[in-house]
């Protein structure tokens, strides 16, 4: 198997480390494991010479798929960050199909006005009073449409958790409490015992 080697890469010091995305194959190639590798393939027969350049290749050929799928996965992921198209289509797709008003629940009408946005009391509080402004302006359109929005007297919701579980939770509370009890009295006693 023959190698290709650069004067200025030869010269370089084999512990350096260098990211996968910027090695060359020929950097991959000569570490130290696949450089004694073939030395020690020279000093063998030519029977584990072939088995040798088999492995050696079957190396190589990893070596260079896992620095191409962390260029991928790299190329992928910067990608994702900010997709201009990609939301500029989401956008589009959205405005084509247009909902009913009870599955968007869209009240925001009132635009915030702050003097300053750097006073988190001030802008903590004008994001409240609009919350519920648009609230009460979201009930009031949940009733002209006759959609209920509260739950009635009788209704049941259903746990996730079972009824044995629940129980056993109950059980280990007050086991809990009962034991800081117990600790809150022998300390008393103690120094009751301490003053007498």
């Amino acid at each position: 198997m023959a190698r290709k080697s650069s004067g200025a890469r030869k010269g370089r010091a084999v512990s350096a480390l260098v990211r996968a995305e910027d090695a060359a194959e020929e950097e991959i190639l000569e570490t130290p494991a696949l450089s004694s590798a073939a030395a020690d393939a020279s000093d063998v027969e030519s029977d584990d010479e072939d088995v040798d350049a088999e492995a050696e290749a079957e190396i190589e050929r990893r070596l260079v798929a896992e620095a191409q799928a962390e260029a991928d996965s790299a190329k992928r992921e910067s990608k994702g960050v900010y997709n201009k198209e990609a939301l500029l289509a989401l956008v589009k797709d959205w405005d084509a199909k247009p909902l009913p008003w009870v599955e968007t629940l869209d009240t925001c009408t009132v635009s915030l006005e702050l003097e300053s946005v750097h006073d988190d009391l001030k802008r903590e509080v004008a994001f409240y009073n609009n919350t519920l402004a648009m609230v009460r302006v979201a009930k009031n359109r949940l009733k002209k449409e006759g959609v209920a929005y509260k739950r009635p007297d009788d209704y049941f919701a259903e746990m996730l958790k079972s009824d044995a579980h629940m129980a056993k939770v109950k059980d280990k509370l007050i086991y809990e409490q009962k034991k800081i009890t117990a600790v809150e009295e022998r300390k008393k006693s103690q120094a009751h015992r301490k003053v007498a």
